[in-house]
């Protein structure tokens, strides 16, 4: 009698075991050459002027990034004093679109 009962137990952990693994749908899985945003704005240089204070100043416009999957991408826009090497960066722009229109009074 003792020996059933084992035997069963075996049997139902056993099936338990095996209904518990079941793939749970599709992996995610990053591209192989993932495609990084190229910034398509022209210029490199920008001074800001009390002048154009209450203006557009510039747009910036970026593609789009690709990791072979739909993906919640946020864009950011950082802005730092010449020659300090973005050691303090000033974030004037988070985006989940492809461009950033920046007033110059910002």
């Amino acid at each position: 009698m003792k020996k059933i009962i084992k035997i069963s137990f075996v049997v139902a952990v056993l099936a338990l075991v095996s209904l518990g693994c079941e793939k749970e749908g599709d992996q995610i899985v990053v591209s192989s050459n993932p495609a990084s945003p190229v910034l398509a704005t022209t210029g490199g240089t920008y001074v800001f002027t009390e002048a154009e204070e209450n203006s557009d100043w510039v747009t910036f416009e970026w593609s789009a990034a690709d990791f072979g999957f739909l993906a919640a991408t946020n864009y950011t826009v950082q802005f730092d004093a010449a020659g300090n090497n973005f050691a303090e960066p000033k974030i004037v722009g988070a985006r989940r679109t492809w461009n950033s229109r920046l007033p110059s009074g910002k």
